[in-house]
Formats: C-alpha cells, structure tokens, sequence
C-alpha cells in the first residue's frame, strides 16, 4: 500500500538558510569581516548583486540584523530579529541577491569561508559543528598555515587564498555561482489561437510546424527545450510537454508552470507565434545574457515597454511571478518593467513581430518569402 502524502510534494529552490548562495565567514574578528566584505565588493558590485548579513553591536538595539547590498554598501536595511527568525522568511527577502556573505561570529551558513587568524584560533577549534561545508580558506597573514584541527571539515582540494589577493576571492566566488547555471527552453503553445481560427503553433514558416522549428534553434542553447500546452492539447510535437497548471493566465500560467517543474533552471521562454525569432536572435540573446538581471530580453524600436515573451528568466524571477499573480497581476510584461532587468535594443521590430490573424499571417508569409 501507498504511503499517504498529505500534502503536493513540489520541486524546491536549491537554497541554504538565506538564500542561493551563502557563505558564512568565521575564524576573525567582526570588524576585520566586515572591512574584507567591502573590499570583496568593490570588485563584484558589477557583476553581481552581492548581500552582507551581521548583528548589529549597537547596544541600544541588541537582536537587529542588517543587510547591505554591495552597489549601495554605505546603507543598511535594519531589522527585528523575531519577525524574520526563520529561514523562509529570510529566504524570500533575499531572494534578489546573487551571493550572500555571512558573519560567521553570529550566524550561519549553508557554505564556509574559514580565516586563518591567530587572534581566533581557540574560538574557531570550538566551532568546528559549524564548518558543514567549508568553500574556501583566507590566510589573514602570509606566514601562516592551516590549523590541523580543520583536516576533519576541509580536503585537499579546498581553495587557499591569502588575505590580499581580493580578485582571486573574487573570481572564486564568481566561479562558485556559475557552478549550477542550466538554461532550458519553453516555447508557449498553449494559446487557443480564436483571432487567427486554427492552430497557429501547426503553421509551416520555416519547412515544418513552427514549435518544432522553435525547439530545433533553442536546442543547441538549452539543456531541455519543452512545450507549454493546456491540459486539453494533444502533443503532437517534439518536445516534452510541460501542462499548464495555472488557468485562464495565459503565457503567465505557462512560464509559472515551467518554473514549477523546475524552480532552479533559467527559463529560455520564447511564444509559438513569432516566425521571426531565428539562431542569431537566440544567440545575442544568450551573449547579452546578465545572471544579476531578473531577466534579459528584447525592447523593439517601436515600443515603450521590453517583449516577455522572448526573454530569458531567471530562477529569481519564480517568485516575483508569483508575487505579481498574489497580487492580482498576470501581465509578465508588467514583471519586466518593475524589476531590474537587462534590456537589449532591437534594430528591426519585425523580429518580435506577433502572427495572430490572418491578415498578419499573410504578411508574415510575404515578409519571409522576400
């Protein structure tokens, strides 16, 4: 007999205590932390969105934390302890942030980064419970060695890094956050084309019906290409299907049920109806890719607002969709323009040029055949 499961197992964000990628400092002082941050910082601030977590020593206000961003390091966002005292509320806050660095002395993390400083050398030997998983190893001096009592939490192959060498820090870290970068694709082909009066996602553009067309040019750029369908659509593609679970949304219901599936990928998202988008599109839009972003996608000549619907989203994005759809909002162009996003011009419009009638299918014929 089967187990009975009380509640939907869903498919979770690899995260820590705070957030994707967390790092708890330990083994120095807290001022020495804090001034190692900010110079760490100066070096990723354009690269990443990088937070700092501490106590405050502020006697008067014992039990707040704060949390710098690396870009704006000389303002604090200070709060209660009590309301956020579990990690799914912290989690949600920091959701924005690429890297989170932790001080050690006060809290901890789901990852280490261990300081070789004499001053702290019987306090660390007491801490040892706390090193689950050290990432990398800072010599505060350049004489020093690393303490014998780590060889149980550490390897032979965990990074060492001297004090000063800051661009080495750097360019770990940055490593350390490419390491689970997976890109799939999604083609939305869910609509239930009334405007046009048959199934817009069966028009042959290219030599074949334009789903297969799309995940064919996706393929060589993402790990998986899959097809947004309604839970009434017959697959009759190539790609897997991934069924809509969100109703009535329509590309927004597509986008948030990919993310359901899989919370830890960045989502290719590309609609069925647009003939236009060919390898180079998908290309540049790959190169110009920027990871910090919520997203990166197009913004056309003749238009205001950045296209959702040929754009890359990044697994942040996941909850800012559902914040927008808590908060009465399934416009996925209205997420674009009310996050940091990374935008690249387009020189000709008639790439994201939508098909949705016939009379636009007969342009769109035309125009290609030209």
């Amino acid at each position: 007999m089967t187990a009975h499961q009380k509640h939907t197992k869903l498919a979770r964000p690899k995260m820590g205590q705070w957030g994707r990628n967390e790092f708890a400092i330990i083994g120095t002082t807290c001022d020495t932390i804090a001034s190692w941050v900010t110079a760490v910082a100066d070096l990723l601030s354009d690269r990443v969105k990088l937070g700092y977590i501490d106590a405050s020593h502020d006697h008067e206000a014992p039990g707040m934390t704060f949390h710098q961003q690396a870009t704006q390091f000389e303002s604090y966002l200070s709060l209660d302890v009590q309301a956020y005292d579990n990690m799914y509320k912290r989690r949600l806050l920091y959701n924005d942030l690429d890297l989170i660095m932790i001080n050690g002395n006060h809290f901890t993390a789901e990852k280490q980064i261990v300081f070789i400083d004499e001053r702290k050398k019987e306090s660390l030997s007491k801490k040892l419970d706390r090193l689950t998983d050290v990432d990398l190893i800072i010599l505060k001096e350049e004489n020093l060695e690393v303490y014998d009592f780590l060889d149980e939490v550490t390897s032979e192959d965990t990074p060492i890094i001297h004090y000063a060498d800051m661009q080495a820090v750097a360019d770990h870290l940055i490593s350390s956050w490419k390491t689970d970068d997976v890109v799939k694709g999604l083609i939305l082909a869910g609509g239930k084309s009334q405007r046009m009066g048959h199934d817009k996602t069966l028009i042959n553009y290219h030599g074949t019906n334009q789903v297969d067309h799309l995940s064919g040019i996706m393929a060589p750029f993402c790990q998986d290409v899959f097809v947004s369908l309604r839970s009434d659509q017959d697959n009759v593609f190539q790609p897997i299907a991934i069924e809509d679970q969100y109703l009535d949304l329509g590309p927004f219901g597509g986008m948030l049920s990919a993310f359901r599936s899989d919370p830890n990928a960045a989502w290719l998202v590309i609609a069925s109806d647009l003939p236009f988008v060919n390898e180079q599109v998908i290309s540049t839009l790959m190169n110009e890719r920027d990871r910090s972003k919520m997203a990166t996608c197009f913004i056309r000549p003749d238009a205001e607002f950045p296209d959702p619907l040929c754009t890359i989203w990044e697994p942040k994005s996941y909850l800012s969709l559902l914040e927008f759809m808590a908060l009465g909002y399934s416009c996925p162009r209205k997420v674009l323009i009310n996050n940091d996003v990374k935008e690249i011009p387009l020189e000709d419009a008639t790439i994201l040029m939508n098909v949705n009638d016939q009379a636009e299918l007969e342009k769109a014929k035309q125009l290609i055949q030209e």
